[in-house]
């Protein structure tokens, strides 16, 4: 009988992870994914409106730095016809009533003033302490930069991915490979100088390398319905999960609505306090991981508004505003709406008793300067779908996860809940990484 390798979770990380053992193994193991919802892809999720193509979850992915496995990826699945290149590549950060390109035009370094302060901060950074141990974000890049950089350039692009302030997080867990990088060379300067080589992708998918942000014709979705299509394995959705409990010859009993099945290896990549209120291995509790939840609005013009060339932009906290930031979806990837449609996606922290929709348009209305109102307004969800690693959650998770090994050696750990990143890349360069683990 064939080993059997269930797969509890159907987004990403379950589907890339399902793929990478099936090119390790081909069919002499067996492979089941278990989704409780009734499509997969998790927070990709792709749907077309009133000819506007809308994004539930993220718009796109890096193709930069752990994002070459999802180019390899890619090139696996031989979809890198279907890959979108970005019209604009600008940043912005919206502060005092101004959008802020980042990282500034040339002409911005020949200032005096500026070209001082980036002088202080390249020193500050040369000479940073290793990191001995972890800390919050704020606090780490304090000892990398000034103040005035962690507030309006760290603070957004942390609010940015985590929704949250960047004064608890953890950096071991939010940005590991950042962390790594100063405890072995102290300045991220030279961490980045003397890192290695980036790993090589196919010819099929070198020229994608080199851009901001990468998408498909038909939304994130495509990589999805690739995925789906590709893997042999067992896929069963509408499937709850309800009881992981021990089984005769070291096997798990996977008990779901839909029947049960026996395992001879688990992968979770569920979230981990979903994970123990399932099984049934070991009573020692989990480190706590909060999470919270992000509502997009996603704003449709036949008309729209004039804005800055760019991807969008971003808001500090000291700015006090209801958003978080503003995709400028059409000035990326204009191929993906109906011809004279522009779509805007607004992201918000979930606030009880809020008008999200009244509150990214007011937003809108405020920082473009117009007095024009969408003819689609959307609204998503996304309920506590972001992890708040909190400081020390590394150490902590490792223990425990230790300590369940001794009682349940069958199961393994993948997705984003482990502390190792979030976002696509993260999750795919997870899946490797299981895969080339004995099983």
């Amino acid at each position: 009988m064939n080993h059997h390798i269930i797969i509890l979770g159907g987004g990403i990380s379950g589907l890339s992870t399902a793929w990478y053992l099936q090119k390790k193994y081909g069919t002499t193991k067996k492979i089941t994914i278990l989704e409780q919802e009734p499509r997969l892809g998790g927070w990709i999720h792709t749907e077309s409106k009133q000819g506007y193509l809308i994004e539930y979850g993220p718009l796109g992915f890096s193709p930069k730095g752990i994002g070459r496995h999802t180019l390899q990826l890619i090139d696996d699945l031989q979809l890198s016809s279907e890959v979108l290149l970005p019209k604009t590549s600008s940043r912005y950060i919206y502060t005092h009533r101004k959008f802020h390109r980042i990282p500034p035009r040339y002409t911005t370094y020949l200032r005096p003033g500026f070209l001082w302060a980036l002088m202080k901060n390249i020193w500050k950074d040369w000479h940073a302490p290793p990191s001995l141990q972890d800390e919050s974000i704020h606090s780490f890049f304090l000892k990398h930069c000034s103040e005035t950089v962690c507030q309006y350039l760290i603070n957004p692009i942390i609010r940015g991915i985590y929704a949250e302030d960047f004064d608890l997080l953890s950096m071991q867990s939010c940005f590991p490979r950042l962390f790594e990088m100063s405890q072995q060379y102290g300045s991220l300067i030279q961490g980045c100088l003397k890192r290695p080589p980036p790993i090589p992708v196919p010819a099929s998918v070198q020229h994608l390398t080199s851009a901001p942000i990468l998408s498909f014709k038909q939304g994130m979705s495509t990589l999805i319905h690739r995925l789906q299509d590709k893997l042999s394995a067992n896929i069963w959705t509408a499937t709850k999960v309800t009881k992981l409990a021990p089984a005769p010859n070291h096997q798990v009993l996977v008990e779901s609505h839909n029947g049960s099945l026996y395992a001879d290896t688990i992968i979770s990549t569920l979230p981990i306090h979903k994970f123990c209120s399932i099984q049934t291995f070991s009573t020692a509790p989990p480190p706590n991981l909060p999470r919270s939840s992000l509502i997009l609005v996603h704003l449709g013009f036949r008309h729209p508004p004039s804005v800055p060339k760019g991807l969008g932009y971003l808001l500090p906290s000291k700015e006090q505003s209801k958003i978080l930031g503003m995709l400028w979806n059409s000035q990326i990837f204009p191929e993906q709406q109906a011809h004279g449609l522009t779509l805007f996606t607004v992201f918000l922290p979930y606030l009880p008793n809020s008008n999200p929709k009244q509150d990214a348009i007011d937003s809108l209305q405020q920082h473009l300067h117009t007095s024009q109102s969408p003819d689609l307004c959307h609204q998503t969800v996304i309920s506590e779908g972001i992890e708040q690693f909190p400081v020390g959650f590394h150490k902590k998770l490792s223990l425990w996860m230790r300590s369940l090994h001794f009682q349940f050696p069958q199961c393994i750990f993948s997705g984003s809940s482990i502390g190792r990143g979030v976002g696509i890349n993260a999750c795919i360069q997870q899946a490797q990484k299981v895969a080339t683990l004995s099983l």
